[in-house]
């Protein structure tokens, strides 16, 4: 996985799903597609996953976000 600049939308809560991410020094806009979270019941850290489709070139990426940190994460499938 690779850090990655995120932008989201803040609804009823901060960060709510990531709208927008920046490749190459371009913002690309993304929709959510599926959304789960995965947590290590051992040492309690979690993540936020999300399959998202760009919607200039319809590409699928998975994002991460660290739930301890907030960090985002790219992962191409």
């Amino acid at each position: 996985m690779v850090p990655v600049k995120v932008r989201t939308y803040d609804g009823y809560k901060a960060e709510e799903f990531p709208v927008s991410i920046l490749i190459e020094n371009r913002q690309v806009h993304v929709k959510v597609l599926r959304q789960w979270t995965e947590v290590d019941l051992n040492t309690g850290k979690g993540l936020r996953g999300f399959l998202v489709e760009t919607t200039d070139r319809g590409e699928r990426f998975k994002l991460y976000q660290d739930l301890q940190t907030g960090q985002w994460f790219i992962k191409h499938p």
